[in-house]
């Protein structure tokens, strides 16, 4: 059965709103959207995002079909991530605004 398109719109619809809370796509430096199975470490680790200061978010944990759909919309529309496939699996959909110090 394929996944929701409502629950993928709502994943979409949520990041979108929250990017354009946070700089939109005027943002000097972009946005960066992925996928993992746990989005703290991704985020605060080895994407060097400032958890207090910078603009960052992530789903809770959404069905594989999802979590790749959601990303590849976000790529397709201008954000730089990584279209590699993930394991299968739920995933959490992640976005924040690349700054000089986040690490894409």
């Amino acid at each position: 059965m394929p996944p929701s398109t409502s629950n993928a719109d709502r994943f979409i619809n949520e990041i979108d709103d929250y990017v354009s809370q946070h700089g939109g796509r005027v943002a000097a430096y972009g946005w960066y959207v992925g996928v993992t199975d746990d989005p703290e470490p991704r985020l605060f680790g080895e994407h060097n995002v400032d958890e207090n200061e910078d603009a960052w978010i992530y789903s809770a944990p959404v069905d594989f079909e999802i979590a790749i759909r959601t990303r590849d919309h976000f790529i397709d529309r201008g954000f730089l991530g990584d279209k590699d496939r993930p394991e299968r699996g739920d995933l959490h959909v992640y976005a924040y605004r690349i700054t000089l110090d986040t690490i894409e």
